[in-house]
């Protein structure tokens, strides 16, 4: 796999998201023709996801996250310098603790830059931030409706299958009741293939499970074989498993949620769309005992 990204100064060559293998995709820097490549950023469990840029007028990779990586409940950012702009975007990191900054685009020269801020709990607020001044104008809102401590917080999670292969995915607590015997709905992604789970308030499978955990349910979405952002071979680990292998993960990960105690092994749902709809369907024959209901919404059939 190669994602040409960007040209680096000089017109010498291309910052570019690859994989020689189908493993997790790292960030490069190589010449035009694909040779003298040198790896910026790499993880061995997920693929560079965000990445954050310098400006245009001398637009470089300043630091990146990778999928499924976290750091006191925030994506981790691996800073590959320690110039003005990653020293901005630290320094913001820490004035917002608990959200991500994203820079959603910048002037030319920096000088202005819009933000953007949200966390697990937050579908957050955009701004602008004037680099010499250092001074921050909110503009506005994602969604304001949701007042804050609304939303339930998104917790990252990784665990094993009954194979032994890792898995990640998120599960969601209803505010303020103790994380203990509570009624759980599994919620399966779509797809399935190339298909993912976030960690934010920013699409539709994550703010239903925030509406779920807001009416006291425990919620857990698991990223199994065959979804997104951990590179081509873990993708192609769900060909011809749709109705073994990935409802397989989907269950390991509910008996995953009751040894933690999280879960009231007798209060169990299954809820999903689309090929979460059908995973929904699938679940109670592959696992008769385990759901007392099972929803499907627009499934596969």
């Amino acid at each position: 796999m190669f994602d040409p990204l960007w040209v680096t100064p000089g017109g010498h060559g291309v910052y570019a998201r690859y994989s020689a293998d189908g493993g997790p995709n790292e960030l490069i820097r190589c010449a035009f023709d694909g040779g003298d490549k040198q790896v910026l950023a790499s993880s061995n469990f997920g693929s560079v996801n965000r990445i954050l840029w310098s400006p245009r007028d001398h637009r470089v990779p300043i630091g990146v996250t990778f999928t499924a990586t976290f750091k006191g409940g925030v994506p981790a950012v691996d800073y590959l310098s320690n110039d003005r702009w990653a020293q901005i975007h630290q320094a913001l990191m820490q004035a917002f603790p608990g959200e991500y900054i994203g820079f959603g685009g910048m002037s030319e020269h920096g000088s202005t830059i819009l933000v953007h801020a949200y966390s697990n709990s937050d579908p957050g607020e955009y701004a602008l931030f004037d680099s010499k001044t250092m001074h921050v104008q909110p503009l506005m809102q994602v969604m304001p409706w949701f007042k804050p401590g609304q939303l339930a917080a998104r917790e990252p999670i990784r665990f094993k299958n009954s194979q032994g292969m890792k898995l990640d995915g998120f599960i969601s607590f209803p505010v303020g009741v103790p994380h203990k015997n509570l009624p759980l709905v599994l919620l399966p992604h779509g797809g399935p293939i190339g298909i993912r789970d976030r960690w934010a308030y920013l699409d539709d499978a994550e703010q239903l499970a925030g509406f779920l955990a807001n009416r006291g349910y425990a919620v857990l979405q698991v990223n199994y074989r065959g979804s997104g952002g951990r590179g081509q071979n873990f993708a192609r680990l769900g060909w011809r498993q749709f109705a073994t292998g990935i409802q397989s993960d989907l269950v390991d990960g509910v008996k995953w949620a009751i040894a933690k105690g999280y879960v009231d092994p007798n209060r169990i749902c299954v809820f999903g769309a689309s090929f979460g709809g059908y995973s929904s369907l699938m679940q109670p024959i592959v696992a008769p005992k385990l759901y007392k209901c099972a929803i499907d919404y627009a499934g596969v059939s």
